[in-house]
């Protein structure tokens, strides 16, 4: 029997997905059983044994302590998730945009795009933590309290002309983090360009021909091409700004386990964060799914008679 293009396809997917399921089987299935089980008891070292698991008087104990006990991580957390809200659409836009000039033919694009494709080739998290921090404290001239990122001109001049106070703060955050935004969309820019090599050009002759602007062309042609690629980058940039070496919430939770020696606390925080990601996750799904054609077969209805 001779199966079609579409089975083909999906078994396809499922053998390049097996090494990763495998793999999350064997090797993560076991630390996350470990995280569940230090969240719902009291680890305790001694030199008898090296480590116990006490009973808790409430199964819930931990979770109680790092959501209503302790002050910084719910605070950290809310902090955090507020500034997805913003980074995350700016780094798909300017993701998207740098994807199409490189896309362009000009002299020089090869190594335009090596540039942009470093942070992919240094994906280590101490080691962009490293040039990201260089970055950000170079100096104006002489003058080593001033950042070349500072925006601090630019955000007294916005605050003179009466615009609203969280709106600049919003905009001065991130020029103050734009080298953080070039490097958090090394993957990003890669696979949308990846969607741009897609679209055929007889699409943009067509275009053309019709009469449609640049604008148009973009709206009508390249948009919608793109657009399963937007939903594959949202899911990344999601989870690559969440478990981020430089997020507040990571740190903290590494903070309380190695620094407090409070491991089941700590196991406790990032379960609770881990669902929370999960949580969100779905939710993009299947919002931007109402919106994005991801994965709908084209073809003309059959017409009645």
């Amino acid at each position: 029997m001779k199966m079609s293009n579409v089975r083909k396809r999906k078994i396809a997917g499922w053998l390049f997905a097996a090494p990763w399921l495998v793999g999350m089987v064997l090797l993560f299935s076991q630390s996350l059983y470990s995280l569940i089980r230090y969240s719902f008891t009291k680890l305790t070292f001694d030199s008898v044994s090296g480590y116990t698991f006490a009973p808790l008087g409430n199964l819930f104990d931990n979770y109680k302590e790092a959501f209503m006990v302790d002050t910084i991580f719910p605070q950290r957390l809310i902090t955090s998730l507020g500034e997805m809200l913003y980074r995350i659409p700016v780094i798909l836009v300017f993701s998207l945009f740098i994807a199409i000039v490189l896309n362009q033919d000009f002299k020089g694009r090869g190594l335009a795009r090596g540039v942009f494709f470093l942070p992919i080739i240094l994906s280590s998290g101490v080691v962009s933590s490293i040039i990201k921090t260089a970055l950000t404290s170079m100096s104006l001239g002489t003058d080593s309290s001033t950042n070349i990122f500072s925006p601090t001109v630019l955000t007294n001049a916005l605050l003179e002309y009466g615009m609203p106070d969280k709106l600049v703060y919003t905009i001065s955050g991130m020029i103050s983090d734009v080298s953080d935004l070039i490097w958090s969309s090394g993957v990003p820019i890669l696979i949308f360009l990846m969607g741009l090599l897609t679209i055929p050009t007889t699409y943009y002759e067509v275009a053309k021909v019709e009469g449609a602007t640049g604008w148009e062309a973009f709206w009508k042609v390249t948009f919608p091409v793109i657009s399963p690629y937007i939903l594959v980058n949202l899911i990344y940039t999601c989870i690559d700004g969440f478990v981020s070496f430089d997020n507040s919430v990571m740190q903290y939770i590494m903070d309380v386990a190695y620094d407090n020696v409070k491991y089941s606390l700590s196991s406790a925080m990032a379960l609770s964060y881990f669902v929370i990601i999960i949580v969100i996750l779905v939710a993009v799904i299947l919002l931007t799914s109402l919106f994005i054609p991801y994965g709908i077969k084209l073809g003309r209805k059959k017409e009645g008679n």
